[in-house]
């Protein structure tokens, strides 16, 4: 069923050719003004029923309603990852300190892992995503501690090791 040209003024067209010509129906009238309202409730439920409609198919839904799709045919979907970077700092930091990005809005944490390599002032640890999927995967550049660490001047995210990956990127559907 195709739900798109259920809108409101287009519901309210019809509600309006169901109602006698001796009714005043033009703008403002009082017919106008009692149906609007359920025009608008009815766009509403048609737009529910367009989204029933999607969630169905394993093409379009999304989700949860995804994994219900996924349950009546046995197939498990994969779950997003988190990225594994590279971090680069001038200490020594404790495993599990917490970093976050400088990007704005897309600002995420990164949690720190075993140190890779150490020469002098420069200590690699493996860096964890705390947001699982391609979010850490985007940005590069200088992080700011949310765990204090003594003597720290300087935080890099680097090198991806391991990229994070979203569910709807995963071929196992």
């Amino acid at each position: 069923l195709d739900f798109k040209g259920y809108t409101q003024k287009a519901i309210q067209t019809q509600l309006l050719s169901k109602v006698s010509d001796k009714i005043d129906r033009r703008q403002g009238s009082m017919i106008q003004t009692a149906l609007g309202p359920v025009a608008w409730y009815l766009e509403g439920l048609y737009m529910l029923l367009a989204q029933v409609q999607e969630n169905a198919y394993a093409g379009t839904a999304v989700g949860e309603y995804l994994d219900y799709v996924c349950a009546e045919r046995n197939i498990v979907r994969k779950v997003p990852t988190p990225a594994v970077r590279q971090g680069t700092f001038n200490v020594e930091i404790p495993e599990g300190s917490m970093f976050r990005t400088i990007n704005g809005a897309s600002s995420v944490i990164f949690k720190s892992g075993k140190l890779i390599n150490s020469e002098k002032d420069s200590y690699v640890y493996v860096m964890t995503c705390t947001v699982p999927g391609t979010i850490g995967n985007s940005y590069t550049g200088n992080m700011l501690p949310v765990t204090a660490v003594s003597g720290l001047t300087s935080a890099v995210l680097g090198e991806i090791k391991t990229p994070g990956s979203d569910e709807e990127d995963d071929d196992s559907l």
